[in-house]
Order: structure tokens, then sequence, then C-alpha cells
């Protein structure tokens, strides 16, 4: 059932792990519809967090960049990549270095995504300073506040529970069925249902509501799909 194209209840299996399959198999086919399709601005919202579990093993099987909202991203100053790299730097003292250098070191190391990124670092630093040569010292300085500001970046999908949701918003957002009937310490009988229409409201451009095996009593009882938005 589609509403304006933007709004859809996806009837999965009856286990968590078939819902998960089911629901990252649509995400995948929304993404390869979507030239502007990206994995940092979609979200899956759950009840429980053991609901997420099936989401990101699917999403490591198949190489979707995921992170999960109660788990810190690594501090990017601390990682081995990172210091080898400012290790270099320092070898360099303040003997100007230029961006075509410090990208042939990078070269040289092992591929991966922290290499990656500190590639994506050193053309951020040519973009903001320039293609002239600097102190390896000043793109130093630079790279621990790049760095900073990093770990406040989403880069992947996002796997959260309902309770975390609050404030945040995504282009693409699912959420699970599973656990709404339960009621946690302190919540009130009303708790699962404003969590739940807070989860859709975090939606921006497109909304997937899963129901496992059964109608989802919360998705009947919405008058509109299209007043979401």
């Amino acid at each position: 059932m589609l509403a304006k194209g933007r709004v859809q209840i996806l009837r999965t299996g009856t286990s968590s792990t078939m819902q998960a399959e089911q629901l990252m198999r649509e995400f995948l086919r929304m993404s390869a519809l979507d030239s502007e399709w990206d994995w940092s601005k979609a979200a899956v919202i759950a009840r429980q967090w053991s609901l997420l579990h099936p989401v990101l093993a699917f999403c490591e099987r198949n190489g979707i960049p995921a992170q999960r909202a109660d788990q810190d991203p690594p501090q990017f100053w601390r990682l081995r990549e990172t210091q080898m790299f400012v290790g270099w730097l320092d070898e360099q003292g303040m003997r100007p270095v230029s961006r075509a250098s410090v990208m042939d070191f990078i070269k040289t190391q092992s591929s991966g995504p922290w290499w990656d990124l500190l590639t994506e670092a050193v053309e951020n630093y040519g973009l903001e300073c320039g293609e002239g040569p600097l102190p390896a010292a000043h793109l130093k300085e630079w790279i621990a506040e790049w760095g900073r500001e990093i770990r406040r970046r989403q880069r992947g999908i996002m796997l959260l529970t309902a309770h975390r949701v609050k404030g945040l918003e995504f282009d693409h957002v699912a959420v699970l069925d599973g656990g709404w009937e339960d009621r946690g310490r302190n919540e009130d009988l009303d708790a699962a249902r404003r969590l739940y229409y807070v989860s859709m409201t975090r939606a921006r451009k497109t909304l997937t509501l899963a129901e496992m095996g059964k109608p989802n009593p919360l998705v009947a009882r919405l008058e509109g799909l299209e007043s979401v938005f």
C-alpha cells in the first residue's frame, strides 16, 4: 500500500530475521532506483535493540555501511592509520608538504576504509587551504580538528530504537514491527503509540512500515498515511 509514493506498508515474514531480510532488500531496490540515494541519510527504527541485530547482520554481509546509535564511532585520532599518518607528518617537521606528496604517502599504505577517510580529509584540506605546500605541522593541526568533526557525522544507515530518535530526521526511514505491545518501566498505556508516531515522523522522503506476520494494530489505527508528512 502506497500513499503518494512515499509511505509503504511492507508485509514481511514471521521472524525478525525474515523481517530484516525483506526490509533491507526493499531498501536496496529503492536505492537502485534513486540516483541520489545516500545510506547516511537512512535509518531503521525498532522498539527493541534485539530486532535490529538481524538488520546489522544483513548490512555486514552485503557491504552496506551501518552504524548503531548506541555505539560511539571510533575516535579518529586514535586509529592506527591516523597515528601512522601523523608519524609521517612529524618526520617532515616544519618542511612544506604538498597535497601530491601527502597523497603519494597514503597510496603506499594498505587499502581500507580508514585510509579512504584520510584521503577524504586531505582532499578537504586542499579545498580549504589551497594546493600550495604548507608546513606539515599545519596539516597535522587541521587533521586533529577535522577528526573531531567527523565523529559527529553519520556514515551509514543508522540503526536505533524509538527512544533515541526524537529530534532526528532522515530522508528514508523504516520502522520495524515487534515489541510495540510491550510496556517499559514507568511507561503509560499510550507510550507505544506515541513512540511509533514519533518514529514515523522522522522521515523526510520515504517511510516504510513493516508488518511481521499479522497486521500491526498501530498501523491499523492510522487514518490516512499521507497525513504523516
